[in-house]
């Protein structure tokens, strides 16, 4: 027998980005094991393949598809995915924006934007803005962007600085403009019947930190091994974010979610970077805090058999991300470099 959610879900489309690894592979394959018919957002159509073939093993009769090759490094990969799938007459009632990266070497795009910061927010946001009519048209439909916790480590005061500057474009600065972004585009769509999110998995041993870096090597990655928790734990959040019956009550109640010791009042009371020595060693605390959280969210989770840290539930975003200011030039900024119009196309 069908439950509830199934019964609700059946019929809905969902594109989950990045989703032949990880926390992407793990949404994916709980999406469709509620019923909803899931269509991989891949670079590596081979790999998709693969990933579709075990999450149909996983859940008998489950409706996996591969789209259109999406590399979220280029915009004009982008825009053929967008088109391709407009072309197909396909609805889409749930789009989660989790394709990212971590540790990179500096690159840059055509349009000279950062590498970090066209993978892990503008080709996300290109993605978004070019698939809106697919998601006003099948209205009630959410929009899910997955950010981190580190967006409360950092501000971004100059637009032009985040997009075009390898050092003001750093992981956690993408991670903030997710979060922007995401305020911006609820307070754009939510009359038009679409909800967007933002989210916090929490700490999760997955790929993003075999990429390069110190994390990547031991000790470091032997610690992150050990106490993260693994991708099917950390995708639970996001699929809250993208199935659970909550309901935004106007354009300016923009939801956040996050789990467990990420979702602690000792995390997320921190009012970000500031000037001053008492702010600086306000940060250093809370910096310090967060990574007790992420190191103690997981162990307790699975010691505790999941009787303790494991609801998800709404928080407060970090004031950096509330600054509308900046997210409405992020917007604009990124509407002309993505040649899309500051206004929804429906």
């Amino acid at each position: 027998m069908s439950t509830a959610s199934e019964m609700l879900l059946a019929g809905k489309i969902a594109l989950v980005t990045g989703a032949t690894s990880g926390i992407g592979l793990e949404t994916a394959s709980a999406l469709a094991g509620l019923g909803v018919t899931v269509i991989l957002g891949a670079r590596n159509s081979s790999k998709a393949e693969d990933v579709a073939e075990l999450i149909r093993k996983r859940h008998q009769g489950a409706q996996v598809e591969v789209g259109p090759e999406l590399d979220l490094k280029s915009l004009d990969s982008v825009r053929n995915f967008a088109a391709e799938y407009e072309a197909k007459g396909k609805p889409l009632h749930i789009l989660v924006n989790n394709a990212g990266a971590n540790f990179s070497r500096p690159w840059r795009t055509a349009e000279e934007v950062t590498g970090l910061v066209q993978v892990n927010y503008l080709g996300a946001f290109a993605l978004t803005r070019l698939m809106e009519k697919q998601l006003v048209s099948s209205a009630p439909a959410r929009v899910v962007n997955v950010s981190s916790i580190t967006h409360r480590f950092v501000k971004i005061p100059d637009v032009h600085e985040f997009l075009y500057n390898w050092k003001k474009g750093t992981y956690a600065h993408t991670k903030l403009a997710n979060v922007l972004f995401s305020r911006e585009l609820h307070k754009r769509l939510h009359s038009h019947g679409v909800d967007s999110c933002a989210v916090d998995p929490g700490g999760v041993n997955s790929s993003i930190w075999d990429r390069g870096g110190i994390f990547s090597r031991p000790p470091l990655r032997n610690v992150i091994h050990a106490v993260y928790a693994p991708p099917s734990d950390g995708a639970k959040s996001v699929v809250h974010a993208a199935v659970a019956p909550w309901t935004s009550k106007n354009k300016y109640d923009h939801y956040t979610f996050a789990r467990g010791m990420f979702a602690n009042p000792l995390v997320t009371w921190n009012r970000g970077p500031g000037t001053g020595f008492l702010r600086s060693v306000e940060m250093k605390l809370f910096m310090g805090t967060a990574l007790a959280s992420s190191l103690l969210d997981w162990p307790l989770r699975w010691l505790s058999r999941h009787l303790l840290c494991s609801r998800t539930v709404r928080v407060a975003s970090s004031p950096s991300s509330m600054d509308d200011r900046i997210s409405s030039e992020l917007w604009q900024t990124s509407c002309r470099i993505v040649s899309v119009p500051d206004r929804i196309n429906t």
